[in-house]
């Protein structure tokens, strides 16, 4: 919470130069005392990255990241908890703790927010999975199994996806995913293929391969969002089709 503060409060504190390593200007060290808002314990952790060295654009940018995955998180959680149609940015604020005004200098929109908590949703997943494809680094088809059955246990277990999917919830952001899929489509593509050339010993030719990552990440993706098998028999089938593909 005192970080955000510290954030918060920057246009009401200009930021100076470091004058000297462990020097503050006066004006932001009586900060606390003249902001409200700003806790004693805020103003200390202002004091301590001036007699660290650390340079005030890179402080004020390691805030603003914790403030963007407070909010992320925040809405996360809501839409896990009561669905999409309920939530609003005054929840969001609430619950992160994010002034309203420093809220809607992240997002514009309940919509913007929405794709940015899938984009992040879709960032984690890919990590995973390059986690995978890096395991089995001898063997494509190996790793693009490994991945896909990470991705539906994960997605199975993940509960912003169930309530995006969940009946009479989500329909909204659900719609970030299919009306217009080829944003987050083309960023999973993208970041398996990437994961393949830095982690893979030998790839197959490159209309092969991108044959291959497009059918595994289509399928994939349509067995999370709309499942009609467990994970286990989803994970057979498409790993099938990929020995298939292989040859």
């Amino acid at each position: 919470m005192d970080s955000i503060q510290i954030l918060a409060t920057r246009d009401l504190v200009p930021a100076p130069k470091i004058t000297a390593a462990g020097t503050m200007p006066a004006r932001l060290a009586t900060a606390g005392a003249r902001t409200p808002g700003l806790s004693p314990a805020a103003t200390e952790a202002v004091e301590l990255s001036y007699a660290c060295g650390v340079s005030t654009p890179a402080f004020y940018d390691e805030l603003r990241n914790l403030r963007r995955e407070r909010l992320l998180d925040a809405a996360a959680e809501l839409i896990g908890e009561d669905g999409w149609e309920r939530l609003t940015m005054t929840r969001v604020g609430e619950r992160s703790g994010i002034p309203r005004q420093s809220l809607y200098k992240e997002v514009s929109s309940k919509a913007e927010l929405g794709e940015a908590v899938v984009r992040r949703e879709t960032d984690r997943f890919l990590t995973g999975i390059d986690d995978r494809i890096r395991a089995n680094h001898t063997d494509l088809a190996a790793g693009l199994i490994a991945a896909v059955r990470f991705s539906l246990e994960a997605g199975s277990r993940n509960d912003l996806l169930k309530a995006v999917l969940g009946a009479g919830q989500g329909s909204e952001l659900l719609s970030l995913l299919t009306s217009r899929p080829n944003a987050v489509l083309a960023q999973a593509i993208d970041g398996v293929r990437e994961s393949a050339r830095r982690h893979l010993d030998t790839l197959p030719d490159e209309e092969t391969l991108e044959t291959v990552l497009d059918c595994v990440v289509r399928l994939t993706m349509s067995n999370m969002l709309q499942p009609t098998v467990g994970v286990k028999r989803a994970t057979t089938r498409i790993a099938t089709i990929v020995n298939c593909l292989l040859g």
